[in-house]
């Protein structure tokens, strides 16, 4: 094959692709390398969709050596339901497994935000034997006070039918450092564009439920994982404090630990390029 017919398979852009599991249509996207022999599996936030991974998608040294996997949840983002109907964290996991089965792909390193983190962990600890590294952005075995109030108030709210459009306007503050959310209100057209998300307060509702509100033992999951493990975390993280990150680290074999200093919640967004870096370092 010749170098340039290589570059452009490289920098193709990214293939957006649907499959049908469990009455649900699951929207997925795959760019990157298509002959990297590895891919990066991108798990969102709960109110985020896979476009949220723009900066990561683009980075060099990530398409360039990988496969980039990105898919929207359960009526989030492009996925949707058939028929709506309740289910768990295992069914999350098994709609990554499904997508991976369909591509062909079986060498994974998972890159889970937030929530995505603790589906992440699930997926790890059942499939250890499919997974390269496990990378884990701002996400722990503790909810802060802060983001229970903010998950309790979010369902009464829905259940008084508030659209979530509504909701998150509230919402999204808490996620960011107050230096980068002065940012976000000069720019508000343009963040309220990229962080456009088609969901129902239904699908909301259903998540949170399927990853919050279970009795998953999360330190134990995390003290079986042998893969290499990363996390980034952040000081003014008010969603997911820094202590339960310490606490993964230490039940983990073999973790590397980054507190981002001057980074809320949403630190790949506020902070990708050092994101990024502490990413290419874990892997090289």
């Amino acid at each position: 094959m010749d170098a340039i017919t290589y570059k452009n398979k490289i920098n193709s852009q990214e293939s957006k692709k649907t499959i049908t599991c469990d009455n649900n249509i699951i929207s997925y996207s795959i760019s990157g390398n298509d002959y990297a022999s590895s891919a990066i599996v991108f798990l969102n936030g709960f109110y985020n969709s896979k476009a949220s991974w723009v900066k990561q998608q683009r980075n060099p040294y990530l398409k360039k050596n990988y496969k980039l996997l990105f898919f929207d949840y359960r009526g989030f983002g492009d996925s949707f339901f058939i028929k709506p109907h309740t289910y768990d964290i295992y069914d999350l996991v098994n709609d990554v497994l499904i997508i991976l089965d369909t591509e062909n792909i079986s060498d994974v390193t998972l890159c889970g935000y937030s929530a995505g983190g603790i589906i992440s962990l699930v997926f790890a600890h059942y499939n250890s034997e499919m997974c390269r590294n496990l990378i884990l952005l701002n996400t722990s075995t503790e909810l802060s006070l802060i983001m229970q109030h903010l998950l309790k108030n979010t369902v009464n709210l829905l259940d008084k039918q508030v659209a979530f459009e509504d909701i998150y306007s509230f919402l999204y503050p808490w996620f960011y450092s107050e230096h980068y959310y002065e940012k976000i209100i000069r720019n508000q057209k343009f963040f309220q564009k990229g962080n456009l998300v088609s969901y129902s307060n239904q699908a909301i509702k259903l998540f949170i439920d399927a990853v919050f509100n279970n009795d998953l033992k999360i330190e134990i999951l995390t003290s079986d994982i042998k893969i290499p493990l990363l996390l980034i975390g952040s000081m003014k993280d008010k969603i997911f404090p820094i202590s339960g990150m310490k606490k993964l680290a230490k039940k983990a074999k073999n973790a590397e630990l980054h507190i981002l200093s001057n980074s809320g919640h949403a630190s790949y967004i506020e902070k990708y390029k050092e994101i990024n870096q502490i990413i290419q370092n874990f892997l090289e």
